[in-house]
């Protein structure tokens, strides 16, 4: 009976209070922890792959009364979001049978069966680690008809990570025969001294203005615009390398930027219209239009932003030998 046992484990908190100190000036605070754990184990039961994760929200709102017709609110906010995968090898594995000394067992593919190792190992060890602030500011305004809003915020962000990519690593054999001969097609490995190791830095900036004017009980309009930037993600210790132009460029340039920032001119104007024809408030029309810019940021420099070289070296050589496969790729 092949009998796997995944164990899972959550813990979670969570906490809210509100002030009112007069009428006017009221503050509210929630917190927000999670911590879990899951250990899956491989299906030859070789590995034993945990995946950790846990995140802290903190988040303030305060809210001003100016008079009847005027309101303001301040936030203010913290997040850190971890997340880490490592494996573990049986301990009654040999370590002569390690592609690459010193390291644990590296995966390998035969054309036909299940993968050993698979995308688990390979992708592992990897860690994140991102902290954010947030503070922002808005008021809103009553003036006639107009409903009139504005505001402005600005984020920190702190991005720690590290992802290996087959580090111990990885042969492919396109038959059992082959298999049974270590005789592998080729092989794939992160060069040992390659970095993964980056700690980048981002800020993000908008404001936004915002008028609803209401032309009469059956129809308003509102229009506004937003403006949203942020600086280029840069790395703590200059560990960046790009290639600027594919074309013409013959090696990776080293060193900031990570890109040129497109941001600087995202004005993004918004406006839309409600109707109630008949004005018996039973049916509305409304209609809509605006520009939307993507932030680029954590989600970008995840992956593009550290397998590059000379930082990251990663070789791909024809029959290597079987296992050592570090000795393959020597020189």
């Amino acid at each position: 009976i092949n009998e796997s046992v995944t164990p899972v484990r959550e813990d979670y908190l969570s906490g809210k209070a509100d002030v009112i100190f007069s009428d006017r000036f009221r503050v509210g605070a929630r917190y927000t922890f999670d911590d879990s754990g899951l250990t899956t184990p491989d299906p030859f039961r070789v590995w034993q792959f945990d995946s950790n994760s846990h995140y802290h929200f903190i988040h303030t709102d305060t809210q001003l009364i100016h008079s009847s017709n005027t309101t303001s609110s301040i936030g203010a906010g913290f997040s850190r979001i971890g997340y880490a995968e490592t494996s573990r090898q049986r301990p009654s594995i040999s370590p002569s049978l390690s592609f690459v000394e010193g390291r644990p067992l590296g995966g390998f593919q035969v054309t036909g069966l299940t993968d050993f190792g698979g995308l688990n190992l390979q992708l592992r060890p990897r860690t994140f680690l991102m902290d954010d602030i947030q503070v922002n500011y808005q008021m809103t305004h009553l003036r006639g008809a107009h409903a009139i809003q504005f505001g402005a915020g600005i984020d920190r962000v702190r991005l720690d990570q590290m992802s290996d990519n087959n580090a111990n690593g990885r042969d492919r054999f396109t038959s059992l025969a082959n298999f049974l001969q270590a005789r592998p097609q080729n092989g794939d490995l992160m060069m040992p001294g390659s970095d993964t190791q980056r700690t980048w830095r981002q800020a993000q900036f908008h404001a936004f203005f915002q008028d609803e004017y209401r032309v009469s009980p059956q129809l308003s309009i509102s229009a506004g615009v937003r403006y949203e930037t942020y600086s280029v993600p840069s790395e703590q210790d200059n560990k960046v390398a790009t290639l600027p132009n594919p074309w013409t460029d013959p090696a990776v340039t080293v060193g900031p930027p990570l890109f040129v920032n497109p941001s600087k001119a995202n004005f993004a104007p918004r406006a839309a219209v409600a109707l109630d024809p008949w004005g018996n408030g039973r049916t509305v029309l409304r209609a809509g239009a605006g520009i939307f810019f993507d932030l680029l940021g954590a989600r970008e420099v995840a992956v593009a932003g550290l397998r590059m070289p000379p930082f990251f070296l990663r070789v791909t050589p024809s029959s290597p030998t079987f296992p050592d496969l570090l000795a393959s790729v020597a020189g």
